[in-house]
């Protein structure tokens, strides 16, 4: 095999063996699948929502990022 074609196969099967990126599961999908489940577990086991607030509640996080939205959805779906 000439020089130059083992080079571009190994170049080819190294960029093949190469993981490229998921962007596939980023903020905006993360969401929509939040809201889907929410949906989901507000017709078929509202009490379970009550369980995941108690869980969100003791996370460090908590006060400052979702405590407010959380109070927002609960207003909007009263």
């Amino acid at each position: 095999m000439q020089p130059i074609a083992l080079l571009a196969c190994v170049v080819i099967i190294t960029l093949a063996a190469l993981p490229l990126p998921a962007s596939a599961w980023n903020i905006p999908v993360h969401m929509l699948s939040g809201i889907i489940a929410f949906d989901v577990l507000q017709q078929e086991n509202p009490p379970t929502i009550e369980k995941v607030n108690a869980v969100l509640e003791k996370h460090p996080s908590y006060a400052n990022q979702w405590q407010a939205r959380l109070q927002e959805v609960s207003a909007g779906d009263s």
